[in-house]
């Protein structure tokens, strides 16, 4: 497929993504994707395809499709955080906590920083209290500058 055709073609399915038009931009992306040659070229249309799922609260293929793309590039935090938010939404929080704990064991927080504030906010109001997973957040927040309060 030709390299030009190709820009255009995501570049449309970003403007519908921005434009809230979520359907759309997955029917170019998936028939993009299934023309793309290389995993690395199928990166940025997974990542898309998936926070397109997200936007939709189609959580469990927001989390199928980032994934796709953490296969082709695990440093990316974009899927990562994807995954982690959407395990969230489904209240399914201990795999939520591995996504993240799983990131942030090899790669320092982009994104994840503001996350790991709130999960701090979480331990000091209450809402999380077990012991291993408090002291794992605290561990990750001091690892990455992320201010710790009491």
């Amino acid at each position: 497929m030709e390299k030009d055709f190709v820009v255009k073609l995501f570049g449309k399915a970003q403007n519908l993504h921005n434009e809230d038009n979520f359907i759309e931009s997955n029917e170019i992306l998936l028939s993009l994707l299934a023309q793309c040659k290389n995993a690395k070229q199928k990166e940025s249309p997974l990542i898309l395809i998936a926070g397109n799922y997200y936007k939709l609260k189609s959580y469990k293929f927001a989390i199928y499709y980032s994934k796709k793309a953490l296969n082709i590039n695990r440093n990316n935090e974009l899927p990562s955080l994807m995954i982690y938010l959407s395990y969230v939404h489904l209240k399914e929080y201990n795999s939520a906590f591995e996504e993240i704990f799983r990131f942030l064991k090899s790669h320092k927080a982009g994104m994840y920083k503001d996350t790991l504030e709130e999960l701090l906010t979480d331990v000091k109001s209450g809402s999380i209290n077990d012991e291993d997973i408090i002291k794992t957040i605290q561990y990750y927040a001091k690892e990455n500058g992320v201010k710790i309060d009491g």
